[in-house]
């Protein structure tokens, strides 16, 4: 099978301190040569590198001692590099100062350097077997008053494989299953309804009325989320794979949007 290759752009969100990673945004090119997909991917770095302000991502921006180590690594290679200091220090930590920009005119093999060192990277490559889709998470319409993918800011959440999208979608259980109601009896909710019924049980954070038929959840912690949405024979969420043409129609602009 023919190989695919997808660049897709990084979206960064500003938290009033500094740039952090927020997801991978829309799809900006597919190839099917992965040596003109590599070629793609470095002009598009090149000109994001010259145009963007160091000191606003958050490995350069001094917000936190998180990125102190990424930051001096970096600054040991651009000095070896280029013969200067690109990164100042401080008793909070390492930083870029404002109006900080890498040069221009980088070689190949710089850019790709500096996506490595500096964890700068404005754009992502992933290799597909056959022609590309995605991964969504899809939560279903007998639980929600507005069903559908996962989404921000009504553009979904699309991910290039499926292990991808169950880590993400691990770490949002708590929102997905906030203030939900989940009707029926328990041998109607699940092959199980003695587990399902010890699991309601020992947690503080359901509750099912029997004469409702009623369970209700509060703020289930993820793992308690998990275990509950598997033990459904009804799913309240899975992931479904996105075709490759809806997603292309999503403007990358939207991910960055707060």
């Amino acid at each position: 099978m023919e190989k695919s290759f997808v660049i897709r752009q990084i979206a960064y969100l500003y938290d009033d301190e500094c740039l952090r990673f927020h997801t991978l945004g829309g799809v900006k090119q597919v190839f099917s040569n992965e040596e003109e997909a590599k070629k793609a991917l470095i002009q598009l770095e090149r000109a994001a590198f010259e145009k963007f302000d160091l000191s606003d991502l958050e490995q350069f921006s001094g917000c936190g001692r998180r990125g102190d180590m990424t930051a001096n690594v970096f600054n040991q290679y651009f000095q070896k590099r280029f013969g200067k200091e690109i990164v100042k220090t401080s008793q909070y930590g390492a930083y870029c100062e404002r109006g900080t920009y890498l040069p221009k005119n980088l070689k190949d093999e710089d850019i790709l350097d500096i996506r490595e060192i500096g964890k700068i990277k404005f754009y992502e490559l992933a290799e597909f077997q056959g022609k590309p889709f995605f991964w969504g998470i899809w939560k279903h319409e007998q639980y929600f008053a507005k069903p559908g993918w996962v989404d921000y800011l009504d553009a979904p959440l699309f991910f290039n494989s499926i292990e991808n999208a169950l880590e993400v979608a691990t770490q949002k259980l708590a929102q997905i299953f906030y203030l939900l109601e989940i009707h029926g009896n328990l041998e109607e909710l699940s092959e199980t309804p003695s587990i399902l019924r010890s699991l309601i049980e020992n947690s503080s954070c359901m509750n099912y009325d029997g004469e409702k038929k009623q369970l209700t959840i509060q703020y289930l912690p993820d793992r308690e989320a998990q275990a509950l949405n598997e033990m459904l024979r009804k799913k309240v969420f899975e992931i479904k794979k996105i075709e490759l043409e809806e997603v292309e129609s999503i403007s990358h602009w939207v991910y960055e949007q707060t």
